[in-house]
């Protein structure tokens, strides 16, 4: 069989991965991703199809991966992917993102010890692939390759650090890959497992993946590429699908018994400013914040307060590794401070291409109800517009009402749902809303019809106002 011309891409880490495989060989590039990916991902194709001398309409699939992983870097990939594949009625394949870390790590397994050949295609290997998630929660899944390639033993799903633990202890890992090796080092058991410390899909490196201080290109035999060419024929034209939850929480612990990924099916909902029922009646109220309160940027110094704050208005939040991490990144993040200097709040988003991620909008107890989660939102509104944004996104628990308010209130809409995004109390999960807002020709210096209307309901960093 006649090798297909195959693009394949993957940003659900922070590395952004892109690989194309032809008659001729294959071609991989390696680049920081995280919240360069929007923005270079469309260049890095381009420049690795120059290289090869090929068109997008030379094609015969585009390849992504579809998670578990970062939902920002998802929707790139797949956004991305789609578009391409759309321009071109190209047929577009899905790929599992751990599954791409598992065959890049038996790549890199055979390679220590036969440098040369490719990975012996018969070889019966078992493989458990666990991504960093944050919050002391792991993306993992276990497979088994063999003759017939690869098997699921457990499938893609989010797990708790303590559950993940307790399955390892009694069935210990023969072979284990992925960052949460390193992130949880001495509190995730893996016996005598021959590790690979790889830190996302590398599609193809072959030596354990260490961050790149720019982009590496090469003759390469990439992990999803070679799974993208296995799984080609089965290709759709032009569509692309993305986990609304990449990978949902374990709750049995017992192998065999994973939940299948669900995929989002956004909802078109007509854009409106509309009164929001509170308290049995209707409410169209501005609350105008402190005029004397300012705006600055958060360091890693101010650390101490913001988590003091943080831990005070949720009962599940941010870790200092997750400031730390989005400071590191570049992430847009300021403190809302008052005459004196007193912490009123802080926010803190994810710049993209022409788009903006909000991942944290907190407000003081005690100066709830003031109006200050609007001034934060509206000063990020026009940092966006700064930037030249063309979207807000930003995502919401069903149950917190008055952040809900806010939102809708700045003429945000629903247009997905994410199942059990959030951790809630009794070991529960919660859905999370995903929420839009249209930027171009938004009056940001306009007031909301609500805002602040009263103190929701804390259990999560999805916004207290």
């Amino acid at each position: 069989m006649t090798t297909p011309c195959l693009l394949a891409l993957d940003t659900s880490t922070d590395l952004l991965c892109v690989a194309l495989l032809t008659p001729g060989g294959a071609r991989c590039t390696v680049e920081p991703g995280g919240p360069l990916a929007s923005a270079r991902l469309i260049p890095a194709v381009m420049q690795l199809l120059a290289d090869a001398g090929l068109t997008l309409a030379g094609l015969q699939a585009i390849a992504f991966g579809q998670g578990p992983g970062a939902f920002t870097g998802l929707r790139t990939a797949c956004a991305v992917t789609q578009g391409l594949a759309l321009a071109n009625d190209t047929p577009v394949l899905a790929i599992d993102s751990l599954l791409i870390v598992a065959e890049d790590a038996r790549a890199q397994a055979a390679a220590a010890l036969h440098p040369d050949p490719a990975p012996d295609p018969t070889s019966e290997q078992d493989w458990w692939v666990a991504m960093d998630a944050r919050m002391d929660e792991v993306y993992a899944a276990a497979y088994h390759h063999g003759p017939q390639g690869w098997h699921i033993r457990v499938a893609p799903q989010l797990w708790t650090l303590p559950a993940l633990a307790a399955l390892w202890r009694d069935t210990p890992p023969q072979r284990l890959a992925g960052s949460a090796i390193a992130a949880f080092a001495g509190r995730l058991p893996s016996g005598s497992a021959a590790l690979w410390l790889c830190r996302a899909p590398a599609l193809g490196q072959r030596s354990p993946v260490a961050p790149h201080a720019g982009p590496r290109r090469g003759l390469v035999a990439p992990g999803a590429g070679r799974l993208g060419a296995r799984a080609w024929p089965a290709g759709r034209p032009g569509t692309a699908a993305v986990p609304a939850r990449q990978g949902r929480l374990h709750q049995c612990g017992a192998p065999g018994h994973g939940h299948a990924i669900h995929r989002a099916r956004p909802r078109r909902i007509a854009r409106r400013r509309q009164r929001v029922r509170h308290g049995g009646g209707p409410v169209n109220a501005v609350l105008r914040p402190d005029p004397a309160a300012w705006h600055q940027p958060m360091v890693v110094a101010d650390l101490d307060r913001v988590l003091l704050l943080e831990q005070t208005a949720y009962s599940h939040p941010w870790s200092r590794g997750n400031f730390i991490d989005s400071l590191a990144a570049g992430y847009t993040a300021e403190l809302r401070l008052d005459e004196k200097g007193g912490l009123l709040g802080y926010f803190v988003a994810l710049p993209g291409f022409e788009e903006t991620h909000l991942l944290n909008l907190t407000v003081a107890p005690a100066r709830q109800r003031a109006g200050q989660g609007s001034a934060m939102l509206q000063r990020l509104l026009t940092l966006c517009q700064q930037r030249g944004d063309q979207a807000l996104w930003l995502e919401v628990r069903p149950s917190n009402l008055p952040a809900l308010a806010l939102y809708r209130g700045f003429g945000f809409v629903e247009v997905g749902n994410r199942r059990n995004y959030y951790p809630a109390n009794g070991n529960l999960r919660e859905d999370a809303l995903v929420l839009r807002l249209g930027l171009p020709g938004l009056d940001v210096a306009r007031p909301p019809l609500t805002a602040g209307l009263a103190e929701p309901q804390a259990g999560g960093p999805d916004a207290v106002v």
